[in-house]
């Protein structure tokens, strides 16, 4: 609406300028006058040229202040790309490194289950007693947890 009326006064100013180099006979006599000047001479004295120029400038500064902050989005969104970028790339080698560290603990714990069944076929009465003070351990150990 504002632009219609700011198209409007700019209409009635050239209009202004060409009667007052060559008058017709339809600026002198309202009656004669087609339709659609008498609209835009109606909204052109119903605006206040200075609240649409105050208008305008408005528009103008929040424009101005849109598109720094534009700018401003399009910085950050520059800046969190490339942090999370380094950040997949960090969780990614972490990623590897459980991998690898879960699969020599798989490794490890089978070695340990081999080596109990060689010391258990070697030495049964061993391993038998050795199995007994874990046991009586795991339980002491439960035992103190509970406690806590």
């Amino acid at each position: 609406m504002v632009w219609t009326c700011y198209i409007a006064m700019e209409s009635q100013d050239y209009r202004r300028m060409s009667s007052s180099s060559q008058p017709t006979p339809s600026s002198e006599d309202p009656t004669n006058t087609p339709g659609s000047d008498a609209f835009i001479n109606l909204m052109g004295s119903m605006v206040n040229r200075e609240d649409v120029t105050e208008v305008i400038a408005t528009q103008k500064h929040m424009l101005n202040r849109f598109e720094k902050t534009n700018e401003m989005l399009r910085s950050f969104n520059k800046l969190s790309s490339n942090h999370y970028d380094e950040k997949i790339e960090q969780f990614k080698n972490h990623t590897r490194t459980l991998l690898d560290m879960k699969r020599d603990l798989e490794i490890i714990f089978k070695r340990i289950k081999t080596l109990k069944t060689h010391v258990a076929k070697q030495y049964p009465d061993a391993a038998e007693a050795v199995e007994k003070d874990l046991a009586s351990l795991e339980g002491a150990d439960q035992s103190e947890g509970k406690e806590l």
